[in-house]
């Protein structure tokens, strides 16, 4: 399995899980809107510390890593964006219709497709366009019959909730995908070591030794230089002789780019494979939205103390719909662009009613029904061109990640 398909798989979990909302929240009907997402985000956050301190080792060098990661601007945005993305969604709800809030929210995408090639250097393809009006036109057949003119204040915060859901997006692809290959000294076979500061390293002197033998005539007169002096293959103490230890060198595999091997490219040196080094990078942003989004609701939640069966939902809305996803979708995004993640999200707004239909006694519409089929049919179709056109890794993705290192 390439790494592609891994992080579609697991954005594709998280989606899922997220799905499971609306079932949870079915579950308290007593409970407001503003006192629901004050405590999930309170468990989310404890989940998210437990991970952040094992994926560190201790908990003192995981404070010094989220300290030294304060300093990142795509931390903060992502965090504020994260922070708006819930509260002004739940807000919406309340001035406009679900299905508003739902369908404007999930404009995403769009704001994704806009801001991927300025912030990230992710190209959107022509037939890209193709798959993403399918998914949008597949959110106006299931909201259609729902959809209603008033509520403008509403409205206008389902607007800002979608902005902000893409912007989160954007600003967790920044911070959690791949980081560049190092350049290195031209080469061929083999890669000049660096110090510290990034200057080439001066290969180590050879040894003194004992003068080497002169070359001497043979039985034909031709002068033959002494085994020592034959490089490669120099036997009982030839490699010595040359300054090397014992036994043939060993081959260091090196990747370069230019029109072929050789001193015309450039060496790129790539760190060990490291599948959670995305997700050390991104889980500040959101450990801090879910920080904010508490500071937030906390008037709502020093208001009333929910009962033990309540904070027992909202513990398991923090953990399994919320912290566990979000895990998994910055893992995800390490591999996959940030539009492809967002239209894999879309899975959500078609599982949502489902699971609630399966729990109560609601049913969706045959519109709803319509619009949701076309929507994982777009779905299936964008992931398929996106997988047929080499995936995630784009080469102006390279260049934009050096633009914006000052970000992330």
């Amino acid at each position: 399995m390439t790494d592609h398909t891994r992080g579609l798989l697991m954005v594709l979990t998280a989606a899922t899980l997220w799905s499971s909302s609306g079932i949870c929240v079915k579950l308290l009907p007593e409970v407001g809107p503003m006192l629901i997402t004050g405590w999930r985000s309170v468990f989310t956050l404890a989940w998210l510390v437990a991970l952040f301190v094992w994926l560190h080792g201790s908990p003192v060098a995981a404070g010094a890593a989220f300290r030294g990661r304060l300093l990142r601007p795509a931390i903060w945005g992502s965090a504020v964006a994260y922070a708006l993305m819930l509260v002004f969604f739940i807000a919406a709800t309340r001035l406009t219709t679900a299905a508003n809030a739902i369908f404007l929210q999930y404009t995403a995408p769009l704001h994704v497709a806009l801001l991927s090639w300025p912030i990230l250097g992710e190209r959107l393809r022509p037939r890209d366009w193709l798959p993403l009006g399918g998914c949008i036109l597949g959110m106006v057949l299931f909201f259609g019959e729902k959809l209603e003119g008033s509520g403008l204040l509403g409205n206008v915060l389902g607007i800002v909730s979608g902005v902000a859901c893409g912007a989160n997006a954007v600003f967790l692809r920044l911070l959690s995908r791949a980081e560049p290959p190092v350049p290195t000294a031209p080469s061929i076979g083999h890669t000049q070591p660096t110090e510290p500061s990034g200057q080439p390293a001066a290969f180590p002197k050879a040894p003194a030794g004992p003068a080497r033998p002169t070359p001497a005539p043979d039985a034909a007169g031709t002068m033959v230089p002494p085994l020592a002096d034959q490089g490669d293959i120099a036997p009982d103490g030839g490699w010595e002789a040359c300054g090397l230890p014992p036994g043939p060198p060993t081959r260091t595999t090196t990747r370069t780019t230019g029109s072929g091997p050789g001193p015309a490219g450039d060496s790129l040196s790539h760190p060990p494979r490291d599948h959670f080094s995305g997700l050390r990078r991104a889980l500040p942003a959101i450990l801090l939205g879910n920080a904010l989004t508490v500071l937030i609701c906390l008037p709502w939640m020093a208001a009333s103390l929910p009962t033990p069966f309540v904070l027992l939902v909202l513990a398991g809305m923090g953990f399994f719909q919320l912290g566990i996803p979000y895990s998994l979708f910055m893992v995800g995004l390490t591999h996959v662009t940030a539009l492809e993640a967002m239209v894999l999200g879309m899975v959500e707004a078609v599982l949502n009613p489902v699971w609630t239909a399966l729990g109560t006694s609601e049913r969706p519409s045959l519109p709803a029904v319509a619009g949701g089929l076309l929507i994982l049919a777009s779905i299936l179709v964008f992931t398929l061109f996106r997988s047929r056109g080499g995936g995630a890794g784009t080469p102006d993705e390279t260049s934009r990640i050096e633009e914006n290192s000052s970000l992330c």
